[in-house]
């Protein structure tokens, strides 16, 4: 009996040993043991649920703006955030010159009294015809052919009585500009015409437009 029980006792040893052993061995497929440990330090921290994360830091003295601030449009809002005083001048150009500027290029065109509206249609109709046929020749069909309808309608509308005395007036200086080929006050008075009347001349300011720019291609012996 003791015999068999000392047997019994060396197999059950033996066994133990195998089964640690086999415990300590991994498989082809076991995953990577983790070798993680919370009072290690590796890996970022988590943030615990009662703390507040950190405000991004802004300059000193400055205050941090709300993304949009009550009674302020949406520009004034960027303006605010990206540090544009609130009084500083508008942004981008003006998009014509001032009155005190137009009056005084009219100016420049005309030292005599203002002519009467009658007067102001026929020298309209003159310059405007005439230097129309002067570069409906040199452009191409189509392209010739919508500037002349569109002129076409600016002078029917003019001696119809349909357009407002201003712009009848500007339209009598701009005609001038061209008479005397002063481009560049041709194309200020048709920027000013076109920004302050625009629903009034929407229909047939291209053509004059493009007029203004035929004048200026032709060449100073076709003058």
């Amino acid at each position: 009996e003791d015999q068999t029980t000392h047997n019994f006792s060396k197999q059950t040893l033996e066994l133990c040993v195998v089964w640690s052993s086999a415990v300590n061995l991994r498989g082809w497929n076991d995953p990577p043991p983790m070798a993680y440990s919370a009072s290690s330090g590796s890996g970022p921290g988590r943030l615990g649920l009662g703390r507040r994360p950190r405000q991004p830091t802004t300059n000193p003295g400055m205050p941090t703006p709300a993304l949009f601030t009550p009674g302020l449009s949406s520009t004034q809002s960027a303006d605010v955030m990206s540090g544009i005083p609130n009084d500083a001048p508008p942004r981008g150009p003006s998009p014509t010159q001032p009155a005190g500027d137009i009056q005084a290029v009219e100016g420049s065109l005309s030292d005599g009294p203002l002519p009467s509206s009658d007067e102001q249609k026929q020298k309209i109709v003159d310059i405007i015809g005439e230097r129309c046929k002067q570069c409906v020749g040199c452009m191409a069909g189509k392209t010739g052919q919508s500037m002349e309808a569109r002129v076409k309608i600016f002078l029917d509308s003019l001696q119809n009585g349909q357009l407002s005395d201003q712009v009848r007036e500007r339209m009598y200086f701009l005609s001038l500009a061209l008479e005397k080929y002063e481009m560049e006050v041709a194309k200020t008075l048709q920027v000013a015409i076109m920004v302050d009347h625009v629903s009034e001349v929407s229909q047939w300011m291209v053509g004059v437009k493009r007029l203004i720019a035929e004048v200026e291609k032709l060449p100073e012996e076709e003058r």
